[in-house]
């Protein structure tokens, strides 16, 4: 399932682009995947590769899904921060005690996989002013993770595996093998759904938002203002509509060059969103007037 859903998340990922949150995320999956087939395989092939290896591969695939949360914000990742939690495991498997016990290894993993699902989730919470309604499920399921995790390291601690045979027969690790398959899935849905989302909203701000300014576009504030005036006029409110012509704008054009203009632009609509109300509008014309409904 890590495997198909890796590859999805790769042909999304090649089909736009636009991100390398696709790209992160898709390799993510399909360490994991990696990973998950190796674990499966203990008792089958050697311990230093179903063990040591497996939970490597996994700590590195936890790492590109953080990496790849961080790039959907706009961030880069250090390479150091893909590593750590690996090295961490490596490190704790050259002590006796860790390596021997199958208990405090599922703690140690569990707990590097808690920090980075935790990490995700503030990722995706930092960024909540964009309105994309998936991030809100998918910050949810990253926190019902992290419970999940913390309360697998607590079990163990509490009801010691003997043996990892005892382990995968037990009904804990079927429920547990069930909702990572749920997880799995459900997180990679959600994924690429914020993604869609985001491509979605980007085509729909530019076709009513003023690139230069950031104010509606002729389009979107004649759509709007109707709304306004109608709602307005319902409950017999009054309503004011205010032109504003910057003085000698071609002026500084001709003598600054266009640029500078752009940047008079950009200041004026700046000053006009400061100045108007919550319930308020403000709007460009082409013709670099502004109109504002109050």
């Amino acid at each position: 399932v890590a495997v198909i859903l890796g590859a999805l998340l790769l042909l999304a990922w090649r089909r736009d682009q636009s991100t390398d949150a696709l790209g992160w995320w898709g390799f993510g999956y399909l360490l994991a995947g990696a990973s998950f087939a190796l674990l499966s395989a203990r008792g089958v092939i050697a311990d230093v590769l179903s063990i040591e290896i497996a939970n490597t591969l996994l700590l590195v695939g936890y790492g590109f899904l953080f990496a790849g949360t961080r790039a959907f914000g706009g961030r880069e990742t250090p390479g150091t921060a893909l590593i750590v939690a690996p090295l961490i495991w490596l490190t704790a498997m050259r002590i006796p005690a860790i390596a021997g016990d199958i208990n405090l290894r599922v703690v140690v993993v569990s707990s590097m996989q808690c920090t980075f699902v935790g990490l995700m989730a503030y990722e995706l919470w930092r960024e909540r002013a964009e309105p994309l309604l998936s991030r809100w499920p998918a910050i949810i399921l990253l926190c019902t993770h992290v419970v999940v995790l913390t309360g697998r390291s607590i079990t163990v601690m509490i009801a010691p595996i003997v043996s990892h045979g005892q382990l995968f027969r037990s009904p804990v690790f079927a429920v547990l093998t069930f909702g990572t398959v749920l997880y799995t899935i459900t997180f990679a849905f959600l994924l690429l759904a914020m993604t869609k989302e985001r491509t979605v909203l980007r085509h729909k701000t530019a076709s009513l938002v003023d690139s230069l300014t950031g104010l509606a576009n002729r389009r979107a504030f004649l759509s709007d203002a109707e709304a306004l005036i109608d709602a307005r006029l319902s409950r017999s409110e009054p309503l004011a509509v205010l032109v504003a012509d910057l003085d000698r704008f071609k002026m500084i054009n001709d003598r600054f060059g266009h640029a500078v203009g752009d940047q008079v632009l950009k200041a004026f609509a700046t000053a006009v969103r400061r100045s108007i109300g919550a319930h308020d509008l403000a709007g460009r014309r082409v013709g670099r007037i502004f109109r504002i409904a109050d």
